[in-house]
């Protein structure tokens, strides 16, 4: 009986400690103003679009640690009877540590005191990652061309590409929630290249670190965390759409050199989003739809065979290098004009001398079937 439980165990406790970790942590100290320490000073973590709150006190050093808080925006006080109650006002980002000291002044019941802390200028320390965070308005107001995050990677210092510092592709983990959103199967040799289209409608924030990873966020030299949105206590939502239609974009430089017209793109996204709360303070929800009709006509670059090459006759130029028209020295142009007919030459493969075996194309039904749906040579 020991094994099915220790199984069962193992499936609830593991899941729980492979993947990157994606809370904030807040610590610090409460003191006075002659600085000394303050046992027993009651410190609230209140989310503020959620209205969640988690309580702590000081210990006998005055010290107290909030390990675990989800992501956001937050009002973090410090009250004690017979001190003024100190606030802070800040924004947490996914695995961000903050160090917020409280120095409690004596006072009436009733006084406080509010300070709105920029969170960047509150990083712990202890320490040593560099990177960059995309909050949700950034992320919602930056241009996207197909509505994904990934093509914000380029905007934080040190990102070039998917290279980050300098590391290949490769070395760069990307998790959602935590949780890895890389391709496992080509992890090994393509990284973040292979990581799951992520709409900016879902993401809320972008977390970049480009070198010196913490332990706790997993493998990779760099690091994309994504953070998703999450429903509050008030009901939000956005209606997008976007289209991308070639009767408004430029003709390729290719398609100009061959005078073609404009490849046939028609891409179409839209969809909606809407969260709030089912239990106000308790649990919300949250629903994205993002449809995409997308339609391409390209041209495709094959080789077929010459009118001449299917009657088994190959030319070439003789005692030159034998180029198509775009090689620096070519031998032909763009419609199969021969542009040195003095060193012309030419054999017929199916009028060897002594050759009784190979007299003609090959009857094979395949074949036949093959030549008959190939096209015309259009471009040299």
């Amino acid at each position: 009986m020991k094994r099915p439980i220790l199984f069962v165990f193992l499936m609830l406790v593991l899941p729980a400690t492979v993947f990157a970790q994606v809370s904030a942590s807040v610590v610090g100290t409460v003191t006075d103003q002659t600085g000394a320490l303050i046992p027993g000073a009651e410190v609230t973590a209140t989310n503020v679009n959620t209205g969640i709150t988690t309580l702590r006190v000081s210990n006998e050093t005055g010290s107290y640690s909030f390990p675990s808080l989800q992501a956001g925006s937050y009002t973090v006080s410090a009250s004690l009877p017979g001190f003024q109650t100190q606030t802070f006002e800040i924004t947490l980002s996914q695995n961000q540590q903050v160090r917020l000291n409280f120095t409690l002044e004596v006072a009436a019941v009733g006084q406080a005191v509010e300070v709105i802390a920029d969170a960047d200028a509150l990083l712990a320390t202890t320490s040593a990652s560099i990177g960059d965070a995309l909050p949700e308005f950034e992320v919602t107001s930056l241009p996207l061309a197909e509505r994904d995050v990934f093509d914000l990677i380029e905007t934080t210092a040190g990102a070039v590409g998917f290279s980050f510092g300098g590391q290949r592709s490769s070395a760069v983990n990307v998790t959602r929630d935590g949780m890895l959103v890389n391709d496992t199967r080509y992890l090994t040799s393509a990284g973040a290249l292979t990581a799951t289209y992520s709409s900016s409608d879902l993401v809320e924030e972008v977390q970049l670190v480009v070198g010196a990873v913490d332990a706790e966020m997993g493998r990779g030299s760099g690091q994309i965390s994504l953070q998703t949105r999450s429903g509050t206590n008030q009901f939000h939502g956005a209606l997008f759409y976007s289209n991308n239609n070639s009767a408004l974009n430029a003709n390729s430089w290719f398609n100009n050199l061959r005078g073609r017209p404009r490849d046939f793109l028609n891409r179409t996204q839209y969809g909606g989003r809407v969260g709030g709360p089912i239990i106000s303070n308790r649990l919300f929800f949250f629903v994205l739809v993002d449809n995409q009709r997308y339609v391409a006509k390209q041209d495709v670059l094959a080789t077929v065979l010459t009118e001449q090459a299917r009657r088994g006759i190959f030319r070439y130029i003789d005692g030159a290098e034998n180029g198509n028209a775009l090689d620096s020295n070519p031998s032909v142009d763009l419609n199969g004009s021969v542009l040195n007919t003095a060193g012309l030459r030419q054999f017929d493969i199916f009028n060897v001398p002594g050759e009784t075996n190979r007299t003609g194309p090959s009857t094979n039904p395949f074949m036949q079937q093959t030549l008959q749906a190939m096209p015309p040579a259009n471009d040299w």
